[in-house]
C-alpha cells in the first residue's frame, strides 16, 4: 500500500468512526513519542491523520483512539465504531485487524 493509499484509507475510517453516534473526537492513537513526532510534523505544515494505518508483511492493522459520550455507552459505541471500520475495509481488506481504543468519556452533565 502506498502512502497515498494510507493516507485515503485512514480519511475514510476516519470519516466513518465520526459518523457513528456517540462519538465526540478522534485522537491520535499510539505511544507519547508518536504523538510528539506528530506534532512536531504537524508544526512543518504536515497533518497528519488521526487513524493509524500499518500494513506489514500483508496484514493491515487499523487504530483509531475515540472520545465518547457516556449517555451512549463506551461499549456499544466502540463496538458500533469497530461495526463502521469493518463494514469500510472488508471488501478490499477482509482480514484487516482494527483496534478501537477510548481514550475519553464525556460525562453526560458535562
Amino acid at each position: 500500500m502506498t502512502t497515498e493509499d494510507s493516507a485515503v484509507l485512514a480519511a475514510a475510517v476516519e470519516a466513518a468512526a465520526r459518523a457513528v453516534t456517540g462519538v465526540i473526537t478522534l485522537y491520535r492513537p499510539g505511544s507519547l513519542a508518536a504523538n510528539l513526532l506528530d506534532a512536531g510534523a504537524e508544526l512543518l505544515g504536515r497533518s497528519p491523520s488521526l487513524v493509524a494505518i500499518d500494513e506489514s508483511g500483508g496484514e493491515l492493522r487499523v487504530r483509531v483512539a475515540i472520545g465518547v459520550h457516556a449517555a451512549q455507552g463506551a461499549p456499544q459505541t466502540v463496538r458500533a465504531v469497530h461495526d463502521a471500520v469493518r463494514a469500510l475495509l472488508e471488501p478490499r481488506h477482509p482480514d484487516a485487524q482494527i483496534e478501537v481504543t477510548v481514550v475519553h468519556i464525556m460525562d453526560a452533565t458535562a
